[in-house]
Parts: C-alpha cells; structure tokens; sequence
C-alpha cells in the first residue's frame, strides 16, 4: 500500500495483534444463537441516544442510536467507520465505541433490526403499501396520480429486499462514464434513491412502483430545477440532465460546497424561480414545491422578475399575487422596494376600494396587485366590473395548498374568476390529484375541492423537501406544545417557562383575540422581563414568530396554516417552532392536526392510519403504537399521557369514518382469515355487515370513490360478488385443466388459495339447466374446458361403409360426437345414448340404421375414453 493514502491511513490506525496461535481461547460466545441474546441484552441495557448527543457521552455507559440509511455517512464520519457502507453488522447492528471516550455504541438500522430494536424506533413496512405496475411508457408521477397514491422513497428498500426482484435496473445516462449507455444494478447493500452516483437515474420501465397513501417527499441533498432555463455551470454543482415536463430535473450539491446561508438561500430562489419561469414559455402554468416559510415571497418576487424580464415586447403589465393575511404587510415592502416607480396595491388596505382597483387595471401603466387569500373575491369581482378583455400576464400564488384545500374555496385557481394568461403556484404538496385534507373526515363533506387533474397546475420543476429547507438554514421544524392550563393567569406563567425552556422570545395569538392577548402581553412582560412578546392579528412588522397560541371557541384551521410561513422561517437563535394548544381544549388540538395535515402529506397519512388503528384496536393508541410521523410533531418534554390524549382528539375529530370501519374488517379479517361478512356479522358489536353490503351499494351507483374501492379490493373485499365469484373460479378452472388435463373436476375439490372449485362448477353447470347463466358465460366456460384437448382419433381410424348414402350418415355422426367430445364424462354417456336410441333398427326407420350401429360400437371407446 502507497503510503500517504487514505487507505494506508487507515491501516495505520488500527491495532495489530500479536497473539500466538491458539491463544484466541473460547470462540463459542460467537455462536448465532448466544451471540444473538447476549447482543439483545446489551442493547436493552443502553440508552437510546441521537446523533446530535455524540458530543457528550460518559465513558462508562452504554449507548443505542437508532439511524436511516441516508444519515450513516454522517455517523461513520464521526465515529471513524467506513463511510462506504456499514461493515460487521448484525441483523443491522454495527457495535464499535466513541473515539473519544470509548464509549460502546451500538449502531442500528432502524430498517434491518426489527428483532433487537424497541417498536417505537423501528421503520417498519407500511400496513397499507401497494406493489403496483405501470403501464407501457407510463411514468410513475402519472400512475400515482391516477390511482390516488404516490411513490415513497423509504418504502422502495423494503422492496428491494423483500420483493420479487432483487435487483433494480439502473441506466447510466452520461456518455463520458466508464459505464455510459449501460444498464447496471443498484447495490443491495447500500440502497438510496438519492444518494446515487453522478449519471445514474433509477428507472423502472413497466416496473413495481412502491404506493402509499398520499406523504410527502423524503430526500437527502436534493432540489430541482428547470432542464430548459438551466442557469450557467455554478462552482460545487453537477447537473443531471432531465426535462422538466412531467418530471423534476435534479441538481445535486457537492459535498465540498460550503456556501453561507444567505447564499444558500439565494440559490435556491433563483433555481426554483428558473424553473418555474422556463416552463412557462411551454405551458401556461408551474408549480414549486417547497415548504411553508422557505421564502414563498422571495421566489414569487423573483418568478416576476424573470417573466417580466424574457416578456420585452410587453408595453406595461398586470400582475397579481396571492399570499395568506399575515405576510401581505412584508410582501408590500418587498414589491415596493423592488418595483420603484410601478403601482403596487395591497388589497388588505381599507384605502384601497374597489373602484382603484378597477382605475389602474383600466390604466395603460404596469400594477402589481397584492392580494390576501381573504380578499380574492374582491378582485375577481374588480377584474369583472373593469370589463376588461385581456386577463392578467402573470398571477403567483404563495402557500397554495392552503387554496388547494378549500380553505378559500379555491378562489384564486379558477380561471373564469381570475383570468391570467400565466400562473405560478408555490405549494408544500401535490396539488393535483385529491386535495390536501380530503384524506380525513372535512374532506367527505359536501363542496370539498373534487381532484384535479395536473395539467390545471402545470409540471410540477422544481421540490424542496422540508429536511431540505432544514439543512440549509431555511426554515425550523413546526411541534406541537401542550399546556395544562386555561386560565389567563396560569397560562402566562406556562409561557414564561417555555420561554426559559424553549428559547420562545415571541408568541401569536390566533385567531385575532385583541383583549386576551393585551392581557397576556402585560403578564408575560412581568415574567420575563419584557422578553417574550405576545400578538394577535395580520399587521405584523416582524417576518418571523416563535410560537402560535391556539386561543377562541372553535378556531379555524386555516387560521393557524396562514401563520406556517411565520412560524416556520429560519432566524438566528430559533431552533423550532411551537404550536400552544390547551390539553383541555378539543377544537385546538383538532385545528393544529388539521393545519399540520394540510402542510405535510405524511402528517395527514399519519393521521388516516392512525383512525384505521383506532377502529381495529376499537380503543385510542398508546404512544409506542402511534405513527413516528404523528409522534415526531409533538414536542419533547411534553407528558405522554397528555400527548396520546390530544393525538387521539386530533383523530376522533379528523379521522373519517370511513378508515375506523375499515379498521374493523382488518380486526375482522385477523379473526376469520377472511372478508367474507356476512350481512349479521357485527364486529366490537358495530354492524359491519351492513357497513359491507352500503359499500357494494354505492360501488354499484357509483357513490364510493376510486380510492376508497382500490382499499377494498386490496383487502380481498368482493363489491360485485357473483362477477369477481365467477372470474376467480373461472381463473380457478383453467389451472385446474391445465395441471390435471381433464374436464372433470371432484365435486370437494378445493384449490390450493382454498377456492371450493367443485362446488363452484356445480353450481355453474345447475344455472345452466336453469337458463341462469348467460351465453357469454357458457362460451367462457366452454373455452376454459377446453385449455386442454385431449388427443382426437385421425380420419383414418374410422371405417365408413362403402356405401355412400350410408357413409354420408356416418360421417355426419363421427362430426357431432366430435364437437361433444368436450363434454364431462357423464353427459358424453348420455349424448352417446341418445346416438343409440336414435339410430337403433328398432326405433329408427332409415334402411342405413344397421351401419349407423354398427358405427357407433366401433367408436363407443374413444368416445367414452
């Protein structure tokens, strides 16, 4: 080995031994089974740690620290292991010890050691994940959408390992790699979507696509960006070629990139606004996914900017943006400063009447009109009374989903109120498909935003995770903090402890309660020394909050989701965000769930489990049951039994119905082994065979939405039971001729997937007697009867009389018993007689009956064979 290399560093770091032979002693203790238990009992006797708690361990303690995949790199850098990939593990556990203190350190893959870890820190398969696969030609993004479900990262490794494909196909796209223009294979060993090599697109062409409820992305260190506006070769980043439309190109960052924050931050607004702006010169609309507080406003700005910039021929221009109540104040600023000399109207603004809105549209001179979601009626009706042909040229929208959601009816996406000849949507989630919420129960009621289809937002081009936006300085984690109290007095003494505990420097009280908040601002100011601020309303100066107090009766959810971007938004010295809510109080727990729900997919997929879970335990979660995703929102430090209590308000008020039935089938289905209901059957003493029975109702008129179906039928559920009962036993038959080659099927024989196939061709063959069975059915039937053909006797076997006249009847008997040769065995008896007592000398009249007979006996074996 070349000394100086990596490789020789390392050998030089590890200890030499310099045992004799023989000297090793006893070696059974490695022995599968003593090996196994002794590391299980370690394990349980260490202390579940972080990686953030490496900097600070005792040397005589024993730690467990469960991690991903994704984040070993970073583990194995500080504790000096082999980056490549883990290395002497067990079932997932790599045992080593602290560098500096010599700490043991037992490494976890919380996806491999599912018998050593506690259940509570596993990553276990997704009860209701789906293989599915696509069509010819028909990418993953547009079967997700058509089926109402969406690709999950994490869940592909479950299949890599556990699937019927060991392999998943890659193809080096890059002409100036070793491999260029070749198909290689992922590593098992090391799998992730994200942390492929340079030029490497994993592609799977008619493939198994992995499918959940709908979550949100999970990625490690990437962003998009537009393929056809892609910016100019940028120090510390590689481009992977991809176009835009119906796809995100990638740019993945260097990791010997170091960029300051504000750099950072910079890049990723110009990227996504790139992006966003080139698909428009195709397409009349884009969005960008990225996260509530990321910078929504600053892309906006900078998406005009760049539109403005490539539309030249334009003499002037309208254009109008959206954004939620509380940012419309900082968003006037931002405009102002950066379109000096251009009309900037805020809509909020009670100086602003609708007849100005409608004199600078009627005006020949730019405008730029900033609208809350709170007066989108407003405009469109100013666009309407203006009578003005030409809509607007641009139209952004901030935070989306909250639109998307029916929050405001979806205003603001309807062409016909607010026309405009180009749109841009920034958004945390999908907007296409189903609506965010309409997984739980407010989306089942009457006027909820129906799906829609992708072309009505344009390609989504670009995507900032929320662990993206959390890596690069740009926005905190949002949790959830339970008090105990509701009186004024105790609740002020509550803040200030979280003020000590927590770092919370400035709460928001909401919805707008001006008497409370003074009250508490003077308590709080006592406490604290004036350093904890309290608010209410949306004339805020201050872009960033520390924490949302849900206050009021029944508080809106889509008061608190207009208050993420605020609460969300990196500053110095903010490590999280904090929504209060009173433990006592319902509506606050189920109004933070529910804004949660609408900003992250995986919280409201998380919380449909949960409602599933609910109905097929029939009793609320503990904590160790309950989704990490649910778990992973609730502040540490709070009282578990506090937590479970305001998780399982979220879920009785959100959950729909619908999921606590059908976690009743799944209790049903572990207790029968089937989904058989009988229409009686009860289960926790609900009546879910009446539930079953409304379910084929409306799947007959057509009332049960295509997800909803799709569930059903995964669990095995028949909503058409005589048609899916006779495909099965259709598909049942021919495998059964096929093995057997034979047309006779045992009236108690059942198949191997426990079909009663004997019973099922029984009752076949009594419909048919009874004119039951429709003639598409016979022939099915008929056909399936015939997969196998025995073998038929040549022409030459038979011996016709050289009479002619006689031959012709001969021939027109061996036609007929060739054509029921098919039949069973017992009705090929009962043709061969009615052949006998037809042509019989003693019944039959023709002169020829003698041969006809004669024929008939020579050819009674192979008939009856």
């Amino acid at each position: 080995v070349k000394a100086g290399t990596p490789f020789a560093k390392k050998l030089n770091g590890m200890p030499l031994s310099r045992l004799s032979p023989k000297m090793l002693g006893d070696l059974g203790y490695l022995l599968h089974d003593p090996y196994e238990a002794s590391l299980r009992h370690s394990m349980q006797q260490a202390e579940v740690i972080s990686a953030d708690r490496l900097s600070a361990l005792r040397p005589q303690q024993a730690y467990l620290l469960p991690y991903f995949r994704r984040d070993y790199k970073k583990l194995a850098l500080k504790l000096q292991l082999s980056e490549a990939q883990p290395r002497a593990a067990h079932a997932g556990v790599v045992s080593t010890r602290d560098p500096a203190t010599g700490a043991q350190i037992y490494l976890a893959d919380r996806m491999k050691s599912q018998g050593l870890l506690p259940s509570a820190e596993r990553a276990d398969p997704h009860p209701l994940r789906r293989i599915e696969k696509a069509n010819p030609g028909e990418s993953c993004t547009n079967m997700c959408a058509r089926i109402g479900m969406h690709c999950e990262d994490l869940e592909l490794e479950f299949i890599n390992r556990f699937g019927r494909s060991q392999e998943i196909p890659c193809y080096v796209h890059d002409a100036n790699k070793d491999t260029g223009k070749q198909c290689l294979v992922t590593d098992r060993a090391f799998f992730a979507l994200s942390g492929a090599p340079d030029g490497l697109a994993h592609v799977l062409p008619r493939a198994a696509c992995q499918m959940l409820k709908p979550q949100m992305f999970k990625s490690d260190e990437l962003h998009t960006q537009s393929e056809s506006r892609k910016p100019a070769s940028r120090e510390g980043c590689r481009h992977r070629p991809s176009g835009w439309a119906q796809t995100l190109s990638e740019v993945v960052l260097e990791k010997e990139a170091v960029v300051a924050p504000e750099r950072a931050r910079e890049v990723v607004w110009e990227e996504a606004a790139d992006a966003a702006v080139g698909a428009l010169e195709e397409a009349n609309a884009s969005t960008i996914l990225m996260p509530s507080g990321a910078g929504e406003l600053q892309v906006g700005l900078k998406v005009l900017q760049k539109f403005l910039a490539i539309s030249q021929s334009l003499p002037f221009f309208r254009a109008a943006v959206a954004v939620p109540n509380p940012l419309v104040q900082e968003a006037g600023q931002l405009y102002s400063e950066h379109f000096p000399g251009i009309t900037v109207l805020d809509l909020s603004d009670s100086l602003v009447s609708k007849r100005v809105v409608i004199q600078s549209l009627k005006s020949n001179s730019s405008v730029v009109l900033l609208c809350p979601y709170g007066r989108m009626m407003k405009l469109g009706l100013a666009l309407l009374e203006s009578k003005i042909k030409k809509p607007l040229d641009i139209m952004t929208f901030a935070t989306a989903h909250i639109l998307r959601a029916g929050g405001f009816h979806a205003l603001g996406a309807q062409d016909d109120l607010i026309p405009a000849r180009r749109r841009v949507f920034l958004s945390s989630r999908h907007l296409f498909g189903i609506a965010p919420g309409a997984l739980l129960a407010p989306g089942q009621e009457p006027g909820f935003p129906e799906e829609a289809p992708q072309s009505k937002f344009g390609p989504e081009v670009y995507r900032l995770t929320h662990e993206d936006a959390e890596q690069r300085g740009m926005t905190v984690p949002i949790g959830l903090q339970i008090i105990s109290s509701t009186n004024v007095t105790d609740v002020a003494q509550e803040l200030a402890d979280l003020h000590s505990e927590l770092g919370i420097h400035s709460v928001h009280v909401v919805p707008e309660q001006p008497r409370l908040t003074a009250v508490l601002a003077r308590l709080l100011a006592e406490k604290t020394e004036g350093e904890c601020l309290v608010t209410t309303g949306n004339n805020l100066s201050d872009p960033s909050v520390d924490a949302l107090l849900v206050a009021g009766t029944a508080p809106n959810y889509v008061h608190l989701a207009q208050e993420f971007p605020r609460l969300a938004r990196w500053r110095q010295g903010k490590a999280k965000g904090s929504i209060i809510v009173a433990g006592a109080a319902k509506n606050h727990a189920s109004a933070a769930w529910m804004a949660f729900a609408i900003e992250d997919q995986r919280a409201e997929e998380a919380l449909q489990q949960t409602s599933v879970e609910f109905g097929r335990k029939d009793r609320r979660l503990k904590w160790d049951e309950l989704p990490f995703a649910l778990r992973s929102l609730v502040n540490k430090g709070n009282a578990r039994r506090q937590a479970e209590i305001a998780i399982a308000r979220g879920v009785e008020t959100l959950g729909d119905p619908w999921d606590m039935w059908l976690g009743r089938l799944l209790a049903y289905k572990d207790r029968h082994n089937n989904v058989n209901v009988r229409f009686l059957a009860t289960q926790f003493g609900h009546e879910l065979g009446a539930w079953v029975q409304k379910q084929r109702e409306q799947w007959e008129s057509g009332a049960l939405k295509d997800r909803k179906v799709a569930r059903l039928k995964g669990l095995g559920v028949m909503l058409d039971p005589d048609s899916e009962t006779f495909a099965q036993g259709l598909s049942e038959l021919r495998m059964y001729v096929s093995r057997h080659r034979k047309r006779t099927v045992p009236a108690f024989h059942v198949t191997t997937s426990g079909f009663k196939l004997g019973e099922w061709v029984l009752d076949q063959r009594t419909k048919q007697r009874r004119g039951k069975l429709s003639l598409q059915r016979q022939q099915l039937l008929r056909e399936a009867f015939f997969l196998w053909q025995p073998a038929e006797a040549p022409s030459f076997m038979f011996t016709h009389p050289d009479d002619e006249e006689a031959a012709e009847i001969t021939r027109a008997i061996e036609a007929e018993l060739r054509g029921q040769r098919w039949q069973p065995i017992s009705q090929r008896r009962t043709i061969f007689r009615s052949f006998v007592l037809r042509h019989h000398p003693d019944i039959s009249d023709s002169k020829y009956a003698n041969d006809a007979i004669r024929f008939l006996s020579e050819v009674k074996d192979w008939f009856l064979a």
